[in-house]
């Protein structure tokens, strides 16, 4: 009886292991099938938005890349921006077709904003404006047809000095 015993106590555990194995590998299979069957995304070295913004630790934006600066003229559908809330100044450089330019702004000792910007259009040609608060700009500095040209204006926009004249 002993022995009867012992072999189907051996029967039992060979089928055991046998269960164990068929178990194993019928997860095995399941969970390559299931990976299988997971669509991945495709690959892409490029990042896609409309507007990219950095912030700092307080939630203030720091730079933004994008469609929307607040600070770059209307036309201007690419718009590569950094801005200072503390103080308020800003870097903006803007492209729209023929035109391009680069506008830093900040304020002055006595808050009053500053301006300057080097423009490049078809209208102006290429040159520098320095402002003030006003949002006349008076001094301007332009090359155009392959001729330089400075005006100086007073507080009223008149021309106070253009060279060449």
């Amino acid at each position: 009886m002993e022995q009867s015993t012992e072999l189907r106590l051996a029967r039992l555990e060979r089928d055991n292991r046998r269960l164990r194995w068929a178990v194993v590998a019928a997860l095995f299979g399941a969970t390559c099938a299931l990976v299988a069957s997971v669509r991945r995304a495709p690959s892409s070295d490029t990042i896609e938005a409309s507007r990219f913004v950095v912030r700092d630790e307080q939630g203030h934006e720091r730079a933004i890349l994008g469609l929307d600066h607040p600070s770059a003229p209307r036309h201007s559908p690419v718009r590569l921006g950094l801005s200072n809330p503390d103080d308020g100044s800003s870097l903006i450089v803007w492209l729209s077709g023929a035109f391009a330019g680069v506008v830093a702004s900040t304020r002055g000792g006595d808050g009053a904003p500053l301006r300057a910007e080097v423009f490049a259009n078809p209208r102006e040609g290429t040159g520098v404006r320095l402002a003030g608060a006003a949002k006349r700009a008076p001094v301007l500095l332009s090359a155009r047809d392959g001729t330089g040209r400075l005006v100086l204006q007073d507080a009223a926009g008149r021309a106070t000095f253009t060279a060449p004249h």
